[in-house]
């Protein structure tokens, strides 16, 4: 699967390659630790190209610190993972 990031304001977003037929879609953000932080995006869609924006905070609503992160995209039976540098 292929995406780019783009940073946004603070933000990452991640656009994801077409997807063919009606799939199961999961990007998930994860720290270091390899701990999920927050779900982003989790639903069934058909194909074409998404973009979603992550405004850098975690499940419960607080601002992550500075510091890696991953972006793990689970599609089709496809995964991919970008890496996000957070910088405050």
């Amino acid at each position: 699967m292929s995406g780019s990031l783009v940073p946004a304001g603070g933000a990452a977003r991640f656009a994801p390659s077409d997807i063919e037929v009606r799939t199961r879609v999961d990007i998930n953000v994860y720290n270091a630790l390899g701990q999920r932080i927050k779900n982003i995006y989790s639903n069934s869609r058909f194909g074409g190209v998404m973009t979603l924006t992550w405004d850098g905070t975690d499940s419960n609503g607080r601002t992550v610190p500075t510091g890696v992160y991953f972006l793990r995209v689970d599609a089709g039976g496809k995964k991919d993972v970008k890496k996000v540098v957070i910088l405050r």
